[in-house]
């Protein structure tokens, strides 16, 4: 009687290892597809703020250039602080 009992908790355990294993095998997936997800964002951050810097180079004219007005700047400035948000 003891040994179908302990092969009754033999398998019991055997079953709760199993769906454990799933578990976490599922988890590692979930990690790695976020861990994708931020390296495909930090990508694209990377991009638009090399885009954002070719702006401020392009529109860095001289005093009384049209390009470069307090309003540009600010909003240079407003996408540059959007890309440090985005990346924290």
């Amino acid at each position: 009687m003891s040994n179908l009992k302990f092969e009754r908790w033999d398998d019991s355990i055997h079953s709760e290892n199993s769906i454990l294993q799933q578990r976490f095998h599922h988890m590692l997936l979930y990690i790695h597809q976020l861990e994708s997800d931020i390296e495909a964002k930090n990508r694209r951050i990377d991009l638009l703020e090399l885009s954002l810097n070719n702006r401020r180079k392009r529109r860095g004219g001289a005093m009384g250039d049209p390009a470069n007005t307090n309003a540009d700047k600010d909003d240079l400035n407003e996408q540059t602080e959007q890309l440090t948000i985005q990346r924290i």
